[in-house]
């Protein structure tokens, strides 16, 4: 079983889809707590000094103006985890959730939320675990982020809201009371931490790559499908060559049945004057135009699989 690094880098769909669905694991790279340590440090700076610093010394929304004594600050980021925790609706699956902590860990230890390493520790020490937070489905600010999910994500790190340890019902139990039985300490919430916790749109990104991965899966079962509707009655599919591809500006690479089916030969590589792209069937019938069309149709499907997956990753 692979690992995925957790060090700040993008990660790709499958390394998100492997970690939520327990085919690979997660761990947190030793070189992400000095990449932590500049933003940290502003923060730390900013407490010390007298301007004001909107979530590490202010209120939040309306009272953004108002100043808060140091004394409070810790206070006020267990404050902002548990108001927004307000979202409803069925629970988030294990494998959703999974991808939830994974995200949110490597968007932490990018170094430019202000949080210690303790935090990106915290939620992978609970996706190793498998000790999942209970995330209500419903509740989304939208572009705003998906702040209600985050908060229910970051309420067991300081043992408030709900936990699934394996085997447990959808709704889990008690933070507090799975973190016991398997000896993990509630975190205390530095200043900043709060605010980093619950700003993201980490809910969204992992359905998107469950949907980016799947939909790829679909693909290529329909290019395996097509092929074999070619081969099953001998017929020849000169139509998919390289050189009628190349034809279409928006192409991607032709089908190949070397890729979706080894050791198969229906799908040539070249189209030559000596094997013209319209030469009939063997039995001299031309193939069926549903048939005949499947590289046409194939091209702007693979595009957008292939562009789905890079604009996924980039953002």
């Amino acid at each position: 079983m692979r690992t995925v690094s957790v060090n700040g880098d993008a990660l790709t769909v499958a390394d998100v889809v492997d970690v939520a669905r327990g085919t690979a694991t997660a761990e947190l790279a030793a070189s992400a707590a000095a990449s932590m340590e500049p933003s940290r440090a502003v923060v730390a700076a900013a407490i010390e000094g007298d301007a004001p610093v909107y979530g590490v010394n202010t209120g939040f929304g309306a009272l953004a103006d108002t100043r808060v004594g140091e004394q409070d600050l810790t206070r006020l980021q267990g404050a902002i985890v548990r108001s927004h925790a307000a979202a409803t609706g069925v629970p988030l699956d294990d494998p959703a959730v999974r991808a939830l902590l994974l995200l949110r860990a490597r968007t932490l230890a990018a170094g430019y939320s202000g949080v210690r390493a303790d935090v990106p520790a915290r939620l992978i020490e609970l996706l190793r675990q498998d000790l999942l937070p209970v995330v209500p489905g419903k509740g989304s600010v939208g572009a705003s982020g998906d702040l209600a999910q985050l908060a229910h994500l970051a309420q067991p790190l300081i043992g408030e809201g709900r936990l699934r340890a394996p085997g447990d019902p959808l709704h889990g139990r008690p933070a507090a009371e799975v973190l016991a039985e398997h000896g993990i300490a509630p975190l205390v919430l530095a200043p900043k931490e709060g605010l980093s916790l619950v700003n993201g749109t980490e809910p969204m990104q992992a359905l998107l790559a469950f949907s980016v991965h799947d939909a790829g899966m679909l693909v290529t079962a329909a290019d395996v499908a097509c092929a074999l509707s070619v081969e099953a009655p001998t017929g020849r599919m000169t139509s998919g060559c390289r050189r009628c591809a190349r034809t279409r500006a928006s192409s991607t690479a032709p089908l190949t049945c070397g890729r979706c089916w080894p050791g198969r030969r229906c799908w040539p590589a070249t189209g030559t004057a000596a094997t013209p792209c319209r030469t009939p069937t063997a039995c001299g019938a031309r193939r069926r135009c549903t048939v005949r069309s499947g590289t046409c149709w194939r091209t702007p499907v693979g595009c957008w699989r292939s562009s789905s997956a890079r604009w996924w990753t980039t953002r």
